[in-house]
């Protein structure tokens, strides 16, 4: 399956050429989470990244669509 990634904050340092305009598209396996997507963009649970998918917050085992616009934003921290 094939999604369209848009990555906030510094997370679009990790896919260096990154166009923050156009985002980037990501072929995973049939059946993928957002989880798995984390995964294999390299970005740590730590982190805590909200995940939204056609503008419906995702939960790590929610299963990604075939298609699908997936936004994934940094959170913040700070004191």
């Amino acid at each position: 399956m094939k999604v369209r990634v848009q990555l906030f904050g510094v997370l679009g340092r990790k896919l260096p050429p990154y166009s923050s305009a156009e985002g980037v598209e990501i072929v995973m396996p049939d059946g993928s989470t957002a989880g798995d997507l984390l995964e294999f963009l390299k970005i740590p649970d730590a982190w805590a990244p909200a995940i939204a998918m056609h503008s419906r917050l995702l939960r790590p085992e929610d299963m990604l669509t075939d298609g699908a616009d997936i936004r994934i934003f940094q959170s913040v921290h700070g004191g």
